[in-house]
């Protein structure tokens, strides 16, 4: 069973992420949350994104210029304007040991070769260089172009141990299972902003509740704290 990192929800931290988001889902909140705090340095391969992306606001909290974070992408869209386009191959057009991180939001959900995907990154990444990802769990289905997966953390724990990552760590992009049920739903109806801060209320308090007020923990992957997450936050080195 592989565990995997809780950031328990809060009132400070509903105050800061939801409420003025009204044009966000939770799921993008807590990603941009998260990848505000990486900290890149170096050239970085956004792989399936672009310039032109949903989140395109967000590139440049991803790191600091001044530390010589450059950013790069690539995706099959062309209008996402991407530095690469990408063939039915999936090969970047670049050279081996190119990149110090490569990341991917929301993108392996829609890969069906996923080896390949990740032997491709791995090529691309230099020698203990970062893969960094996001991917939905509990999430309704979607596609751009396909959607064929949801993986479990032991899924990709394994997937990328045996497609040559090490150091492997997972974080829910969890707040709790109202907020949780109301993406699923979609929340039909009326007042549908005021309903999903209520639920997202009611998972703070039901937190504190169950586990108390707590810190950043590690639990396995099914504990009740964490078993309805909407995505996880996996980071991994190449060995």
């Amino acid at each position: 069973m592989s565990t995997v990192i809780v950031r328990p929800p809060s009132f400070a931290r509903y105050r800061r992420l939801f409420w003025r988001s009204k044009g966000k889902s939770i799921l993008r909140c807590l990603e941009y949350e998260r990848l505000s705090k990486l900290g890149l340095t170096g050239r970085v391969l956004d792989f399936g994104g672009g310039n032109k992306s949903n989140y395109s606001d967000e590139i440049m909290n991803w790191g600091d210029p001044d530390q010589g974070y450059v950013y790069e992408s690539a995706n099959i869209d062309q209008k996402i304007d991407p530095t690469y386009l990408l063939y039915q191959d999936g090969k970047v057009p670049v050279e081996a040991d190119r990149y110090d991180a490569v990341i991917s939001l929301n993108t392996f959900e829609h890969v069906y070769d996923l080896p390949g995907a990740f032997a491709e990154i791995r090529r691309i990444l230099k020698p203990a260089g970062r893969l960094i990802f996001i991917v939905p769990f509990i999430f309704r289905v979607h596609g751009h172009p396909d959607d064929y997966l949801r993986g479990t953390p032991s899924f990709w724990k394994k997937t990328l141990d045996v497609q040559g990552f090490g150091e492997v760590e997972i974080e829910t992009m969890n707040w709790g299972p109202f907020s949780t049920a109301s993406m699923v739903s979609g929340l039909p109806g009326p007042f549908k902003w005021l309903r999903r801060n209520l639920a997202l209320l009611m998972d703070v308090i039901y937190f504190a509740r169950r586990h108390g007020q707590g810190v950043t923990s590690r639990v396995e992957q099914d504990a009740p704290i964490c078993s309805t997450p909407i995505g996880y936050f996996i980071q991994a080195m190449r060995r």
